[in-house]
């Protein structure tokens, strides 16, 4: 059984129990946690600077060259913080207007660090 059988089957279940409000509010926890698992993934974005397909990051800083072993360890490392700052660390609604264009979060692969300063 997969979790989105399981959750689909909560859901279920809370409806059948008359408990629509927290069946609508679950729809929502289960919406956000799908969206957290479809976006749980660099593979693409790395493959893509060790093959050197990703232009657009591999283009992001005219001062780095991207072929060499240490960028692209440093770019990896960004891509990774990248992941981790969206899933774990901004809220979903920011997330959600930076993907969709409404705003930009500058220098998101440095939010996971610690010595950068980041008001909500």
């Amino acid at each position: 059984m997969s979790i989105y059988d399981i959750e689909t089957e909560v859901y279920y279940k809370l409806i059948n129990y008359n408990n629509p409000a927290t069946a609508r509010a679950y729809e929502s926890y289960k919406s956000v946690q799908q969206y957290k698992r479809e976006q749980n993934t660099t593979d693409n974005e790395i493959l893509g600077l060790l093959n050197e397909t990703n232009i657009d990051v591999m283009d992001e800083n005219s001062n780095k060259n991207p072929i060499i072993a240490s960028t692209q360890r440093d770019l990896i490392a960004g891509e990774v913080s990248k992941d981790i700052a969206k899933r774990k660390m901004i809220p979903l609604d920011l997330v959600e207007a930076h993907e969709s264009g409404a705003i930009h979060i500058h220098d998101m692969d440095y939010i996971s660090n610690q010595f950068l300063t980041v008001v909500w």
